[in-house]
């Protein structure tokens, strides 16, 4: 069972992906530290600049996001998400569906958890 700070996390999780999803890129800004290392499945690494440039782009927009099997893990001051998410994604036009493990840490900040660093790997489709 989670407790409240565990909750927390997950809920501003869920809504920075909410936000990528409904396009609202200023929070999804807000809700990155100014030193995010994303780091995608493609093992493409960015900064927060370069991932909310390239979001802000409109080379690649998130059109849904599933979470599924998301766990929190507190460690010490700071706080682990792991799961699994399904995302329907069009990068230059280009529909895609991306299966993935994502694992981010969350920093606690006077304006709520931030995401500090991020990194998914690609879950091979069933042969």
């Amino acid at each position: 069972m989670m407790d409240a700070t565990e909750r927390d996390v997950l809920r501003r999780n869920t809504e920075r992906l909410q936000a990528m999803v409904a396009g609202d890129l200023d929070k999804v800004e807000a809700m990155m530290s100014e030193n995010l290392i994303f780091v995608h499945t493609t093992s493409a690494v960015e900064s927060r600049t370069q991932f909310m440039a390239r979001l802000r782009s409109g080379n690649v927009r998130y059109v849904e996001i599933n979470e599924l099997d998301v766990r929190v893990e507190l460690v010490g001051e700071q706080a682990l998400v792991l799961g699994s998410m399904r995302q329907e994604v069009e990068v230059a036009g280009a529909k895609r569906t991306i299966a993935c493990r994502a694992l981010s840490l969350w920093i606690p900040s006077a304006s709520g958890w931030l995401m500090r660093s991020y990194q998914s790997t690609l879950i091979p489709a069933a042969a």
